[in-house]
């Protein structure tokens, strides 16, 4: 038995040396995944995410509140309607749970403007500098969210 091993050890070597490496490509392939699946998971709790309440200080006003896990950066607005084109107005930062008001002119906008202008986009940064926008569109009873990755 043991001769039949040393005739063919040439053979072996390379059997165990291609079963090797097919070992070594699967686990770079499994370990890829993991990383990727682990830096979308860091991108995601750094990611700043606004939503729209009711303001308590000023009644018929909404605020944008950041209800994400990061600090947005470079916070600005527009209003939506083409009828209404203004240069992106600046907000500053926002950390998180933080709100901030849709200031225009020095006041407080109104929840009425806002629907009258067809709604807000917001655009902010991360803190790993991705940018990021946000629009409410107010509907009848409800407003609508929409947000995304600027590419």
């Amino acid at each position: 038995m043991w001769k039949w091993v040393f005739v063919n050890s040439t053979a072996i070597q390379a059997t165990c040396a291609v079963l090797g490496l097919l070992g070594l490509i699967w686990y770079a392939l499994e370990t890829r995944s993991i990383r990727k699946a682990t830096l979308a998971q860091s991108a995601a709790s750094r990611r700043p995410y606004f939503h729209l309440v009711r303001s308590k200080e000023f009644p018929g006003c909404h605020v944008a509140k950041n209800i994400g896990s990061g600090i947005a950066l470079k916070v600005q607005w527009t209003f939506l309607g083409p009828e209404f084109i203004t240069r992106p107005i600046e907000m500053g930062s926002c950390a998180v749970n933080q709100r901030k008001f849709f200031y225009f002119k020095g006041e407080p906008v109104p929840s009425g403007l806002l629907r009258s202008h067809g709604g807000v986009r917001m655009t902010y940064t991360d803190t790993a500098g991705v940018r990021y926008w946000t629009t409410f569109t107010p509907r009848p009873g409800m407003i609508l969210v929409d947000t995304g990755e600027e590419v």
